[in-house]
């Protein structure tokens, strides 16, 4: 006899052998658990969430700090404008008295004339 070709039937069956030699090398490879390495990973996972909720904290401290700031700021310029306007107001109530004793003075000073 010579060359076979592999029909159907033996394609499907070396595949199949194919798939099981693979599923049992993985099993192999999964069997093996080393506490050392899952303590480990463990141990690097509760780091890693650490540092995530103080970088949360942080930046939760830092938008409060920059409200603050912000309100501080807001404040600060309320109570610059309110006094510029009670100062403003005080300069015109000062021009105003200065106007009111003119014109005082020029009363007083025609009247001496007209004697």
């Amino acid at each position: 006899m010579g060359f076979k070709l592999p029909d159907h039937k033996d394609r499907a069956g070396d595949a199949t052998k194919a798939r099981l030699a693979a599923l049992e090398k993985f099993k192999a490879k999964t069997a093996v658990i080393d506490p050392a390495v899952v303590a480990e990973r463990a141990a690097s996972r509760a780091a890693a969430e650490e540092r995530r909720i103080a970088k949360s904290a942080e930046k939760k401290a830092e938008q409060e700090a920059a409200k603050l700031a912000q309100a501080a700021a807001k404040e600060a310029a309320r109570l610059k404008a309110e006094e510029d306007a009670k100062i403003t107001e005080e300069m015109r109530e000062a021009d105003r008295k200065a106007q009111r004793d003119a014109r005082y003075a020029a009363r007083k000073a025609a009247k001496g004339k007209k004697r």
